[in-house]
C-alpha cells in the first residue's frame, strides 16, 4: 500500500513539474501580493496567444517558469513587459455603445459588441468618458479578465470602435519564445527563453539606463540567467552572483 501511494504522489509531481501555485487570469490587476509573478506571466501569455483570452493551463505554465526567474535573478520581481495599446480604453463611433456608456449602462443593446466585452468579465464603466467632437466618444473600461490587446482590436474594428496602438515605451519590455516546441504558447515539458530588457530611473517618463539579460527557464529545475550587457549598472542595482556571462 506504501509503494503505491509513494508512486502515485511520485506520478502527481512528474505530471505537475516543480510548482504547485497557480495563477488566476480573470481577475485583472487584482493579484495575491504573495505571487508577483503572476502579473508578468499574464502579460508574456497574453501576447503570445491567437484567442482573444488565455486558458488557465497557458497561463500557468508562463507563472511556473516566470517564478524560476525571479528565484534566479531577483533583480526582475515586480518588472513587467509591456502592453502595446492602451489598456480598455475603448473609442467608438458606435451610437448604441455611445448612448448606453455615457449612461453608465454596460450592455448596450448591441450584441455582437456586447458579446465582446463580456468575454472580458467587465466590471463597470468609469464615469470620466469623453466626447472627442468629432461624433466619437472614448471610454476606461474596467475589466477582470487578462487578454490578447491585438486580437480585441482587431475584432473590435467591425464594430464602429478601435483602441489606439501606442508602441513600446522607454522602459522594461521582454520577448519570450518556446525553442523546444511548435505551439506558441509552448507545453508542460518544454523549456521557454526569456530575453528581457530592464531600466532604472525615472521609468515612468524614460528610463535612464538599459541592462538585458536571457533567461532559460525548464520545465524542472531552476532558471540559467545569462548577462547580456548593456548600461553600467548603478550602484543600488546589482545582478546575482549566479547570473552568468553570456
Amino acid at each position: 500500500m506504501e509503494s503505491s501511494l509513494a508512486f502515485g504522489l511520485l506520478l502527481i509531481v512528474a505530471g505537475c513539474g516543480d510548482n504547485y501555485e497557480s495563477c488566476p487570469h480573470d481577475q485583472g490587476s487584482v493579484l495575491p501580493a504573495d505571487l508577483p509573478a503572476c502579473g508578468p506571466a499574464q502579460v508574456f501569455v497574453t501576447r503570445d496567444i491567437s484567442t482573444l483570452t488565455p486558458s488557465q493551463a497557458e497561463v500557468d505554465r508562463y507563472f511556473h517558469r516566470w517564478q524560476k526567474a525571479d528565484i534566479a535573478e531577483p533583480i526582475l520581481v515586480g518588472r513587467f513587459p509591456q502592453k502595446y495599446r492602451g489598456g480598455t480604453t475603448i473609442y467608438t463611433k458606435n451610437p448604441q455603445v455611445i448612448a448606453a456608456w455615457t449612461a453608465g449602462q454596460l450592455i448596450t443593446g448591441d450584441q455582437e459588441f456586447d458579446q465582446l466585452i463580456a468575454e472580458l468579465h467587465p466590471s463597470r464603466i468609469d464615469k470620466f468618458w469623453h466626447d472627442n467632437g468629432d461624433g466619437s466618444f472614448y471610454f476606461l473600461l474596467l475589466t477582470d479578465a487578462v487578454f490578447n490587446e491585438e486580437v480585441f482590436a482587431n475584432r473590435l474594428s467591425a464594430l464602429l470602435s478601435w483602441t489606439v496602438y501606442v508602441g513600446p515605451r522607454p522602459k522594461d519590455d521582454g520577448y519570450w519564445s518556446w525553442p523546444e516546441s511548435s505551439n506558441a504558447t509552448g507545453d508542460d515539458q518544454a523549456t521557454a527563453q526569456v530575453d528581457f530588457k530592464f531600466g532604472w530611473g525615472d521609468c515612468f517618463v524614460s528610463c535612464f539606463g538599459f541592462h538585458s539579460l536571457r533567461i532559460i527557464m525548464p520545465a524542472v529545475g531552476e532558471a540559467v540567467v545569462y548577462d547580456l550587457g548593456g548600461d553600467p549598472l548603478p550602484e543600488y542595482l546589482q545582478l546575482s552572483p549566479n547570473t552568468k556571462p553570456l
